[in-house]
């Protein structure tokens, strides 16, 4: 599992081996960098006040929130953190966080996603053909084929 850990001025102060294979980078240049380095430009903004909120003792349990790659990847993590507090227990002093890339999942969902949909398209076309057959034959049960095509399902 991938962790960073950054000090309350967002300078990373620590990777592990995952980490520097999920973005890319080693320790050695990561180290003393302020982690915006891993942030992509459209979701900055979004980072930033995320991330603003841990020093407060807000702690990230499943944020799903990208992180781009040396080589210009992004990758979505699954992220949970925590924020260590200095000895009077106010002060944030560093916060720890914990991913997991979820990029291959969240594919493999959209792809689930568009075979639902691609479907329900060929169903609704089999019982619009079945109906217009239908029709010809019977105008009622036609209509109760496409009402009951249109019921909602959950």
């Amino acid at each position: 599992m991938p962790i960073l850990v950054w000090d309350a001025h967002f300078y990373i102060s620590r990777v592990n081996r995952a980490m520097e294979n999920l973005v890319g980078y080693n320790a050695e240049y990561l180290i003393k960098q302020q982690v915006e380095i891993l942030w992509p430009r459209n979701v900055k903004d979004e980072w930033v006040k995320q991330a603003s909120r841990l020093g407060d003792g807000y702690k990230w349990e499943s944020v799903e929130l990208p992180i781009q790659r040396a080589d210009g990847k992004l990758r979505t993590v699954l992220w949970n953190s925590a924020t260590l507090f200095g000895k009077d227990g106010i002060t944030p002093v560093a916060t720890i966080l914990q991913g997991q890339d979820i990029t291959e999942r969240i594919k493999a969902q959209k792809k689930v996603q568009q075979n639902l949909e691609s479907m329900r398209r060929v169903f609704n076309g089999i019982v619009n053909a079945l109906a217009a057959m239908a029709e010809k034959k019977d105008p009622y049960t036609a209509g109760h084929q496409r009402r009951v095509l249109n019921w909602p399902v959950p």
